[in-house]
């Protein structure tokens, strides 16, 4: 088993298999997958992955009125719910491409919650940027 820990922790987090969650979107928004992995590669990974976990059908939906969110793999049933990341997709990318089985994950229980969550590692990625690369 190879584990891809976070430094920075929220309590409640879980290490959770890679194959398991799912990306929301594959855009680049902050920084781009070179920059993460650089990152990643020197300092470890700085802060978990946010998951949201969501009922297959309702992410199909999501997907139909959003053309920036990635849809469903058609394999999944679509009464099932799985672990949906909305922050940290090319963390999760890094660490399928790297062999990792597990990463490092906060499961959000609201919406607002996982806004939050974003909104603190935007604001602290934006401020430490210069020192990770």
């Amino acid at each position: 088993m190879k584990k891809l820990h976070s430094r920075r922790t929220y309590t409640g987090q879980v290490s959770l298999p890679v194959h398991r969650l799912y990306p929301i979107s594959n855009r680049s928004q902050h920084t781009n997958l070179e920059e993460i992995t650089k990152a990643v590669y020197n300092n470890g990974m700085e802060w978990p992955l946010i998951g949201w976990e969501i009922e297959v059908q309702d992410w199909a939906e999501e997907a139909k009125r959003n053309p920036l969110i990635l849809p469903p793999p058609q394999e999944l049933s679509h009464n099932s719910f799985i672990i949906q990341i909305r922050c940290g997709n090319k963390r999760l990318r890094y660490a399928r491409d790297l062999g990792y089985t597990h990463i490092d994950c906060y499961i959000a229980q609201s919406l607002d919650e996982v806004a939050e969550k974003m909104k603190e590692q935007q604001d602290w990625y934006k401020k430490y940027k210069h020192l990770q690369l």
